[in-house]
């Protein structure tokens, strides 16, 4: 892998080779700690029940978080 900068590569090091987890969950009566932001933040869309993706299949309208999650949702219609 390349890394555009020495601190980029540290924190690459830091997060996937010795699994430090600084990014802490703040919603209350949750300690989850998490590798990186986006896997934060998508975390607290899960505590307030953020679904921000619709199903493309015509008339369907369930929702989902990720978008993987709604591809593996379309092969309930075929």
């Amino acid at each position: 892998m390349a890394f555009k900068s020495k601190g980029a590569l540290n924190d690459h090091y830091k997060t996937v080779h010795e699994g430090i987890k600084n990014e802490i969950c703040v919603w209350p009566h949750c300690d989850r700690r998490f590798r990186t932001s986006h896997e934060l933040k998508l975390h607290l869309m899960r505590h307030k029940g953020e679904k921000p993706i619709v199903c493309t299949y015509s008339g369907c309208e369930k929702t989902f978080l990720q978008n993987v999650e709604m591809i593996n949702h379309l092969k309930s219609h075929k």
